[in-house]
């Protein structure tokens, strides 16, 4: 069971990462997952630090300890908001030019009203099928 949960939290630490370093910048290319990694990680570096929309207690403690082992050099920074409060966040943000958040963990609606104000990216290629 444990090898099942550190497998998943640095799944989770994975995606954490690429999306800390994506910000625009398209995933096509890279000659294998590792390259790709790598080169996320040094743009990660040079931001610093990897902020995170609604995650706290006690789910933050676990993951942040594991991403500074995994990957030196990034900070998170996490928000424990409601939704609510991630969205008024967002929308100012928006409005203001100045993004400063990589992720946000929410529930349904909130993403739902995020991605029809245009704010939220998929992450993937697939096409969204609204």
């Amino acid at each position: 069971m444990r090898a099942f949960e550190d497998r998943r939290i640095m799944l989770i630490l994975s995606g954490l990462l690429l999306a800390c370093s994506m910000k625009g910048a398209p995933v096509f290319g890279a000659d294998s997952l590792s390259q790709l990694m790598a080169k996320y990680y040094e743009g990660a570096k040079k931001e610093g630090k990897l902020v995170i929309y609604g995650l706290g207690p006690p789910f933050l403690g676990p993951i942040n300890d594991a991403f500074k082992k995994r990957y030196p050099g990034i900070v998170i920074e996490a928000f424990d908001e409601t939704g609510r409060e991630t969205t008024e966040r967002i929308i100012a943000e928006q409005k203001t030019g100045r993004v400063v958040g990589d992720i946000v963990i929410a529930g349904g609606g909130t993403h739902i009203r995020l991605g029809d104000l245009g704010f939220l990216r998929l992450t993937n290629q697939r096409k969204s099928r609204r």
